[in-house]
C-alpha cells in the first residue's frame, strides 16, 4: 500500500543515527549531557536505538537517548514509532499503521493515545492568543459527558470553552464554572485585545467586549 511504500522508502534513506539527528534538531529527543563533558552519539548495535557514550576513558558512562522522554514507554525503535506517527498524522486506520512496523494492533492504539495525550498536555500549557485587529473570532462553549445507552450513574459533566479565527486559528480550554468573570478571563488570556466582537458569544458574555 501506498503508506508502507512510504515509510520503507524513508527508512532506507535515513540510518538510525540519521532519525537521531533529525529529532534532535526538532527538539523532540532533549540535548543532554554526562558527567559534565560532550556526548557523542553512537549507534547501539543494527536497528536499535541509539545512545550516549561520555567521552572520558576512565567513565564510559553510556545512557540511551530515549531516557526519560516519550519514546521511553513504548519498547520500539524510533524507526517504528515515526512510522506509527506519519499513519496516524496522515489518517490511516491502525490496522494499516501496524502493517509496516510489523507490531500488534493494541501497541500502535497504544502509542496513539499516548500522542493524542501529548497534545492535551501541549494546549493545556501553551500560552497563546488568536484574533488581533482586524480579525473576528467566534467564541462557544459545549458541554461534554457521556453514559453508556444513556444508563447507570450520572456523569459530571465537563464544560469547554473554544474560539475560532478567520484564518483558521483555535484555541480550547477547560472551564470549571460558567459565570461571567470565569468565562471573560478566559477569552481575556487566549483572544488578542482589539479583536472584532465574535458572532457567538458564551452565556453571560453577550454584553461584555472582548
Amino acid at each position: 500500500m501506498e503508506f508502507c511504500k512510504s515509510i520503507s522508502a524513508f527508512k532506507a534513506y535515513l540510518s538510525v543515527v540519521g532519525i537521531m539527528m533529525f529529532l534532535l534538531s526538532m527538539g523532540i529527543i532533549p540535548e543532554r549531557k554526562i558527567c559534565g563533558r560532550l556526548r557523542r552519539i553512537h549507534a547501539n548495535g543494527k536497528g536499535r536505538n541509539p545512545v550516549y557514550r561520555c567521552s572520558d576513558k576512565s567513565c564510559r558512562k553510556v545512557s540511551s537517548v530515549t531516557a526519560s522522554t516519550l519514546f521511553a514507554h513504548f519498547h520500539l525503535s524510533l524507526n517504528d514509532v515515526l512510522a506509527i506517527a506519519t499513519g496516524w498524522i496522515n489518517r490511516y486506520p491502525s490496522v494499516v499503521i501496524c502493517k509496516e512496523p510489523g507490531v500488534e494492533r493494541h501497541t500502535v492504539g497504544h502509542v496513539i493515545q499516548a500522542f493524542r495525550d501529548l497534545i492535551c498536555v501541549w494546549l493545556q500549557e501553551e500560552s497563546f492568543q488568536i484574533g488581533g485587529p482586524g480579525h473576528t473570532v467566534e467564541i462557544d462553549e459545549s458541554a461534554f459527558g457521556r453514559r453508556k445507552y444513556n444508563r447507570g450513574r450520572h456523569i459530571r459533566t465537563k464544560w469547554v470553552l473554544g474560539g475560532i479565527d478567520h484564518d483558521r486559528k483555535t484555541f480550547l480550554c477547560m472551564v470549571d464554572q460558567q459565570d461571567a468573570s470565569t468565562l471573560q478571563e478566559a477569552i481575556e488570556r487566549f483572544v488578542k485585545k482589539g479583536t472584532c466582537e465574535s458572532d457567538k458569544r458564551p452565556k453571560g458574555q453577550e454584553d461584555r467586549g472582548l
